[in-house]
C-alpha cells in the first residue's frame, strides 16, 4: 500500500462511479495508518484484526 493509499483515498470521494452504498474494503498491515478519523468524507463501518493484518470496512458520506 507505500504510496498507493493517499492517491486512493482521495480519488474515491471525487468519483461518481460510488454511491453512499457502496462497501469498501481495505487490507493492510497495522503499520499503515489510514487516518480514517482525519476524513469526514468516510465513515468507519468495521475493523477486524487478524494477526498483523487490519482489514478496514468504510463507506463513502455523501452529501
Amino acid at each position: 500500500l507505500k504510496g498507493f493509499l493517499e492517491p486512493i483515498l482521495e480519488y474515491l470521494p471525487e468519483s461518481s462511479n460510488f454511491t453512499e452504498n457502496t462497501l469498501f474494503i481495505i487490507e493492510r498491515q497495522k503499520k499503515d495508518d489510514l487516518s480514517l478519523e482525519s476524513r469526514p468524507e468516510y465513515i468507519l463501518t468495521d475493523e477486524r484484526k487478524f494477526g498483523d493484518t487490519i482489514l478496514t470496512f468504510f463507506k463513502l458520506k455523501k452529501v
